[in-house]
């Protein structure tokens, strides 16, 4: 488990959006910390968020395939593709 098992969390995905929360709170400037968040706020359904920190993600780099996957697949959910 990888010392990343909570059995207190019983939704996997809110206890995720901590954690990317968390990650980003340590280093708000790395791609991969603003795409996990982007990803765990997928995972909530929280497109909006979603779509936010993917944008921040691809700000930071543009090359990143995760971060405009997140992207894109949050446009999908909000009608914008």
């Amino acid at each position: 488990n990888y010392g990343f098992q909570d059995n207190t969390s019983k939704d996997p995905y809110e206890r995720a959006l901590l954690m990317a929360k968390k990650a980003v709170e340590i280093d708000d400037r790395d791609a991969r910390c603003r795409t996990a968040l982007s990803y765990a706020y997928l995972g909530v359904e929280d497109w909006i968020s979603a779509i936010d920190e993917a944008e921040r993600a691809i700000e930071l780099n543009p090359s990143s395939a995760d971060a405009t996957l997140a992207l894109a697949t949050a446009f999908v959910h909000v009608g914008r593709v």
